[in-house]
């Protein structure tokens, strides 16, 4: 496993009807080394959060991750697959 790998994130808010800016949102990761929580900077419609995930936080073969409203709701959640270059 490469220990200088790592994994690129974007978020970008959508810029057609309906839209709406956000703010204080977070970033849940929950991976081989155990979990993280990052914030999420306010966002208007039509900009973008990139943000890169250490190669720690990138171990094994995913990352499950949860996007939560300032309220606690989980907006979506899911596994990010991590796969070996061939």
């Amino acid at each position: 496993m490469d220990r200088n790998r790592s994994l690129n994130v974007v978020w970008t808010v959508r810029d057609d009807i309906p839209n709406h800016a956000i703010s204080g949102y977070t970033l849940r990761l929950d991976h081989a080394n155990g979990s993280s929580v990052y914030s999420i900077p306010s966002l208007s419609p039509g900009e973008e959060w990139r943000f890169v995930l250490p190669a720690n936080e990138t171990s094994g073969d995913g990352v499950d991750f949860d996007i939560r409203r300032p309220t606690g709701f989980s907006v979506l959640d899911g596994r990010l697959s991590i796969a070996e270059a061939e």
